[in-house]
């Protein structure tokens, strides 16, 4: 029988395997379990003597003021405007790929709509970690060596999100 814990073990292998520097994405809609299978995959990775990255999209947002100027509701505000992908790119993945001692894994709270810094040191072959929605837009795709859409199974989206607006 194929258990998740096998399949995790799976993709740690596979991408121990890959030389160098590895970024690998785990994107999916929200309540889908991207963040609880990153967090799983990591420490499978790191017994593989590689470091890993964690970091999340949603330590790169943008401004409430950009967020919402569309509106709190407006879907393609949603898609267009949540997150700043310039600083994701110039602070985390171009650091990152170009082989940088350290990169930035947070760089805005948007709980305090609040910019910050959050720097971790990086080793030659370690993997960025990265999960949240939206990771395969087109100006985004190529940027993964290995990526993941996680979707939800019906009736197991977790009870905060069934009530909001995604619906199993």
């Amino acid at each position: 029988m194929f258990s998740r814990l096998s399949m995790l073990e799976e993709i740690a292998g596979r991408v121990e395997s890959l030389v160098g520097r590895i970024i690998v994405a785990v994107d999916g809609v929200d309540g889908s379990g991207k963040t609880t299978f990153a967090d799983e995959l990591a420490p499978l990775i790191e017994r593989r003597g590689r470091q890993v990255v964690r970091a999340s999209v949603d330590d790169f947002h943008n401004p409430r003021a950009v967020r919402y100027r569309r509106g709190k509701a407006d879907p393609e505000g949603f898609f267009l405007d949540s997150y700043n992908y310039d600083s994701l790119c110039e602070y985390l993945i171009r650091p990152f790929q170009s082989g940088a001692a350290g990169a930035d894994i947070a760089r805005f709270n948007h709980r305090t709509d609040e910019e910050l810094s959050i720097t971790c040191e990086v080793n030659p072959s370690a993997v960025l970690l990265l999960d949240g929605i939206f990771l395969h837009r087109d100006e985004l795709r190529d940027l993964w060596d290995f990526s993941f859409f996680s979707r939800p199974i019906r009736g197991l989206i977790r009870p905060h999100v069934k009530k909001g607006w995604l619906r199993s």
